[in-house]
């Protein structure tokens, strides 16, 4: 895994700092969620409205990795390691 940012972007130090910025999110969130989803439940008495947060997170995580992706990749692949 920490290999592909450097791959994908070229740059070693890019690849690692990628890779921070993602570790700090999953840290964040690995910190802030369980909290956060007992607090919504505190309060609303129903876990209904912590899954939705946690999907639309989801999404948005996901939209921002289409948006962040090279459209080259393949050849960007190829390019540095070789055909496959």
């Amino acid at each position: 895994m920490p290999n592909k940012p450097r791959v994908f972007y070229g740059w070693y130090i890019v690849g690692v700092m990628i890779i921070a910025m993602m570790l700090t999110g999953v840290g964040f969130g690995g910190a802030i969620g369980p909290w956060l989803g007992g607090f919504i439940y505190d309060k609303l008495g129903s876990y209904s409205v912590a899954f939705i947060i946690s999907l639309i997170a989801i999404g948005l995580a996901g939209v921002s990795f289409w948006i962040a992706a090279p459209r080259n990749a393949r050849k960007l692949r190829e390019k540095r390691l070789g055909p496959a």
